[in-house]
């Protein structure tokens, strides 16, 4: 356990410059010109922040909070953070740590006394997602009891006496059932409720007056957005309610992106945690994750980074440590755009190469539509183990399981899909057969068509 305790930080005011640096102007054109090919294919709504040095260059709101009474969404709109509550969650728990009050070492046992194997899990291991949980989400039931009210002990019993999937600090898998425990363990650590503690510990001394712990379906603000999901080419529709204390921990925290800087600004400051818990917080603790964060080496700089998706929205928080750039998108369709953008946006500021959008308006011809729809099976590295991807015509475009697939730039036979923005290429043989599905970096075999 560590000694010593980092000051809080007081209230940080946003260092928005009214008179722009050189090449600021500039700077902004060029967001603006990135930005639009998502604006006009209707796939961003949302808020974009980008900063340099502690300023912020840009800060701008797009599309509607709410579509039915048109509220348009702004720097000051809040927005389920969906994964990016992780990093939330690591800080507090790197707060308590710090304070001596537990340390990333201890087993969980010391924590909760009779849990399972609890001798060998570690809190390094909840916060690296390798204790070997198996997904909450994935349990059987989870659609249904997704919208009752839960707890973070509640959300537990669920799955704590249920085998573990690998042994504990072996590898690295996404698990929310890591991030329930470590609520509770802020709950038993601290005497407080998980949301009561980030509020008095993290949000009110840092000013995020617009940020808080989701955790009581009766509370709606009305500065929240509404989460969307795409729907055909260029619509969306409002996705279901969900009880979000149902992602306690793990997503169920609400923000803004001036919020997030604040909070962004005391972590670069030291304010709120110092030098040997951020050094251990952005370490590479198991290849490309941190405690919360993922980790990598950027443009010669090292970048952490978070992102995330739930039922109606779609969040991205980076920052590249050593130039001090910072991204931050949130948005209230389900998408990974915020994940797209915000990696391109850090590299715009850096002035290096962004990859930028490739979907395309335009109707594809119908007769190539026809040759590529059929049913293609993929092997068991896929997302899906030897999943089948089903690929339909409908109103004159690609349709796959629900979502809509959108014509690019990179050719005829290549196309995005809408929700989760992969990258598929249909490929032909030497007779010119559509035999092949390149999705992301896997490649099915087709199967049939319809």
């Amino acid at each position: 356990m560590r000694s010593g305790r980092a000051a809080h930080g007081a209230v940080l005011a946003l260092a928005i410059s009214t008179a722009a640096p050189v090449g600021a102007q500039t700077l902004e054109g060029r967001i603006d010109a990135y930005l639009e090919p998502y604006l006009s294919t209707g796939n961003l709504s949302g808020s974009v922040l980008v900063a340099r040095g502690g300023e912020i260059l840009y800060s701008k709101g797009f599309g509607y909070a709410n579509r039915e009474t048109s509220v348009e969404n702004s720097p000051g709109t809040g927005f389920h953070l969906a994964s990016v509550s992780r990093v939330i969650t690591s800080i507090a728990t790197m707060l308590l740590d710090q304070r001596g009050l537990l340390s990333t070492d201890d087993p969980l046992s010391a924590y909760l006394p009779d849990w399972p194997r609890g001798d060998e899990i570690r809190v390094r291991h909840l916060l690296t997602l390798s204790a070997g949980f198996p997904n909450i989400n994935e349990l059987p039931g989870y659609i249904g009891w997704q919208r009752d009210p839960q707890t973070p002990e509640s959300l537990v019993g669920r799955f704590r006496d249920l085998p573990l999937e690998f042994e504990p600090g072996t590898r690295s898998v996404h698990s929310n059932s890591n991030y329930n425990v470590l609520a509770l363990l802020i709950e038993r650590v601290s005497g407080l409720g998980f949301g009561d503690f980030l509020e008095r510990e993290i949000f009110a001394p840092l000013g995020m007056t617009r940020t808080a712990h989701d955790g009581d379906a009766g509370r709606s603000e009305s500065y929240w957005a509404l989460g969307y999901a795409p729907s055909g080419l260029t619509d969306v529709t409002p996705v279901p309610d969900l009880d979000w204390s149902v992602k306690s921990g793990n997503g169920s925290i609400v923000s803004t992106t001036e919020d997030l800087f604040r909070l962004d600004r005391a972590l670069a400051s030291g304010s709120l945690l110092g030098p040997e818990s951020l050094d251990e917080m952005f370490a590479e603790q198991l290849p490309h994750n941190g405690y919360g964060w993922f980790v990598r080496d950027r443009f010669g700089s090292r970048e952490v980074y978070i992102n995330g998706s739930s039922p109606g929205f779609g969040a991205y928080w980076g920052r590249s440590i050593d130039e001090d750039v910072t991204a931050i998108v949130l948005g209230n369709f389900r998408n990974t755009v915020p994940d797209a953008v915000g990696r391109d946006l850090i590299a715009l500021v850096l002035d290096r190469p962004a990859e930028g959008p490739v979907m395309r308006s335009g109707r594809p011809d119908a007769a190539l539509l026809a040759e590529l729809a059929g049913d293609y099976v993929f092997g068991e590295d896929f997302y899906n183990p030897d999943g089948t991807v089903r690929v339909r015509v409908r109103d004159g475009q690609l349709f796959n399981g629900g979502d809509w697939l959108m014509p690019t730039t990179l050719g005829d036979h290549t196309f995005q899909h809408r929700r989760y923005w992969s990258i598929l290429e249909f490929r032909r043989d030497a007779d010119g057969r559509v035999v092949e599905l390149r999705y992301d970096d896997f490649v099915g075999r087709r199967v049939g068509a319809p």
